[in-house]
């Protein structure tokens, strides 16, 4: 497919222009970082779902300039199962940002090419990045609309001081465990069906009172095929990378131009409860020392935010957006639940 007078053509993504284009998109800010997919991008997209990407390229040069599309998975919203296409971002290398003029054409044809397979599209934006929360969320002629949802935030942790021999925290996937996940994800939004194929290269736990079963939770480490690469500091954080901060259990600092070694999580815990929850992940930080930090995250109005205050930790802040090409079928039902989404999966 050929566009702006036939300047620039879209064409299925392989590996080799993903890698190339998300190389040069270092977002920038007081941690400027490169989010990266390893050496085989598009088997890094696949491990969290079924990926249709495409790369834009120069007809002239028939190099790469930019990238975008969405990633299908299946989700609960509430006692449905949904198939969600998450919008990874137009990307466009930064010598062609002010020559691409036809952003609004490519999304028509993503939304043509993905909607057979998809009930409804969603993205995050990073709070930070200003220019493209202002962009997307202005209605624009023949662009979908994004819709805000609610405001996401991950947490970096490392360790927390707060432990308990209330609870028993048990390695290993279950069917209980499996059984328990599908009961409470009812309750929520965006919450992956059948997570135990998504998660196939992690830990999983299970939390017992006694011998009930009152939470579940992973730990995985996706580090062999996403990586988050610091390029520099700058303001108060090229003066606190360089302070040993993680001996007082904040997480640590990854050198400029290296990678962090961090672990990404997930729990889930009857009722929502915080007191549980607290318990849950003080136990699971016991057994990962070795990491920069572990990543996790929560929507805005969920409880479970309380537990991080017992934590300490950095956060950053997405935007969560249903995003819509005139179908608002499940928005309203989307807005029923309390939104629960992996941080492993944004």
């Amino acid at each position: 497919m050929n566009f702006q007078n036939n300047k620039y053509k879209l064409e299925i993504a392989d590996s080799d222009s993903i890698k190339y284009i998300l190389e040069k998109n270092a977002f920038s800010g007081g941690i400027s970082v490169s989010y990266l997919r390893g050496d085989n991008p598009l088997l890094s997209f696949k491990k969290e779902g079924t990926p249709l990407m495409y790369v834009l390229k120069d007809t002239g040069s028939n190099m790469a300039v930019g990238m975008g599309g969405c990633i299908i998975r299946d989700v609960v919203i509430g006692n449905k199962i949904l198939k969600a296409g998450y919008l990874s971002g137009l990307k466009i290398i930064p010598e062609y940002r002010n020559k691409v003029l036809c952003i609004p054409d490519i999304y028509k044809y993503l939304y043509e090419q993905s909607r057979p397979y998809v009930d409804f599209y969603y993205t995050s934006i990073l709070t930070d990045n200003q220019y493209a929360v202002k962009m997307f969320e202005k209605k624009r002629k023949n662009m979908p609309e994004y819709i805000f949802l609610e405001n996401y935030n991950t947490y970096f942790i490392r360790k927390n001081m707060y432990y308990s021999n209330k609870y028993v925290i048990k390695q290993g996937l279950s069917q209980d465990i499996l059984d328990f996940y599908k009961n409470e994800s009812s309750k929520y939004s965006f919450l992956l069906h059948n997570i135990d194929n998504y998660i196939n290269h992690g830990d999983f736990y299970g939390l017992y009172d006694n011998t009930n079963l009152i939470g579940a939770g992973y730990v995985t480490n996706q580090s062999s095929y996403k990586q988050y690469k610091v390029e520099n500091y700058s303001g108060i954080y090229k003066l606190i990378s360089k302070l040993p901060l993680y001996l007082l259990n904040y997480p640590k600092f990854p050198k400029e131009k290296e990678c962090a070694k961090y672990l990404s999580s997930s729990i889930l815990v009857k009722n929502n409860d915080y007191n549980i929850g607290l318990h849950f992940l003080s136990l699971l930080l016991k057994n990962y020392k070795d990491y920069d930090f572990i990543m996790i995250g929560f929507s805005e109005s969920d409880v479970l935010n309380k537990i991080i205050e017992q934590i300490r930790h950095i956060t950053y802040k997405s935007r969560i957006y249903y995003v819509s090409w005139g179908d608002y079928n499940y928005y309203d039902e989307i807005k029923k639940y309390t939104l629960k989404h992996d941080v492993s999966f944004l």
